[in-house]
């Protein structure tokens, strides 16, 4: 296979990558970093549906508060030093305040444009099904049930990850 461009690479990539993890299924890039390149990605996309995740503030700190924690570092001896180092800057709550704001402020600059859909992550804790059957309708997938299976109420409080079942289901 011959790539012509950068691009070329990327959607070989995602396109093997999802096809070896889940036969059928759509490629979807769940990393944060897409939102700093949105004009270009949609320039150079066409047909590109993303759906940026927004979650209240207080609880993103909560869910990392313990990264932050210089107990927690010291008492897992497998990580070396500059790995500490490392997560008490990047998990600093001043720090997570920037990211969270330019972030959703990078999202802002593209809402109403019919290829973006911004989706808050408390909105789907209140009405999860009709929320995920509305992100299917904007995705162009056909929506299933189990989409909304494994979804935690724990999120609320900082305890487990982001629901797994609306968000990795790809169609």
């Amino acid at each position: 296979m011959l790539f012509r461009s950068a691009l070329d690479v990327y959607r070989a990539f995602l396109a093997d990558y999802t096809a070896q993890e889940k036969p059928g299924a759509r490629p979807c890039e769940q990393t944060g970093g897409y939102v700093y390149h949105l004009d270009v990605m949609f320039r150079l996309l066409p047909g590109l549906r993303i759906i940026g995740m927004v979650r209240d503030p207080r609880f993103v700190l909560a869910s990392k508060k313990k990264k932050w924690s210089w107990k927690r570092l010291r008492e897992d001896r497998l990580e070396p030093p500059r790995e500490w180092i490392r997560q008490k800057l990047q998990y600093h709550p001043w720090i997570l305040t920037r990211m969270w704001t330019t972030t959703v402020e990078n999202m802002l600059d593209f809402k109403g444009r019919p290829e973006m859909r911004i989706q808050e992550f408390e909105a789907l804790e209140k009405e999860l099904e009709p929320q995920v059957r509305e992100l299917c309708d904007f995705a162009g997938i056909e929506y299933h049930r189990e989409m909304c299976a494994g979804f935690r109420k724990e999120n609320r409080e900082g305890g487990g990850e982001v629901g797994r079942g609306a968000g990795r289901e790809r169609g």
